[in-house]
């Protein structure tokens, strides 16, 4: 489960690589990856003169807020996968084809309903 704090220290961590304008690191999740590439955009436009201090601190609040979300939307959805496949397991014989019972609890945790 991710913690705010973490999730916005590694954004600070993005930001300042971005801010020097340093390659991508490896090993970045896809949230992570937008967040850095669009900081370097950022950067690059707030110093050809394209924004104002004004406009490129407000873009910034925009895109940490985009990538908080999506952070936590990507950890859902890996928790809800590893949940879906322990009751997928042979064990429990929870498929979308069984009883009543098995056919409901199937489409809640796959998110139908």
């Amino acid at each position: 489960m991710l913690v705010k704090s973490e999730v916005i220290a590694k954004a600070d961590k993005l930001n300042s690589m971005a801010a020097k304008l340093l390659p991508m690191p490896d090993g970045l999740t896809q949230p992570e990856q937008l967040l850095f590439k669009s900081l370097c955009l950022l950067y690059r436009e707030y110093r050809s003169g394209l924004l104002t201090s004004e406009q490129a601190k407000a873009e910034k609040q925009k895109l940490y807020k985009a990538y908080i979300s999506a952070a936590y939307d990507l950890d859902l959805w890996h928790t809800y996968g590893e949940i879906c496949k322990a009751y997928q397991h042979e064990q429990y014989e929870i498929h979308h084809s069984g009883c009543e019972v098995c056919q409901k609890l199937d489409r809640l945790l796959c998110g139908i309903k």
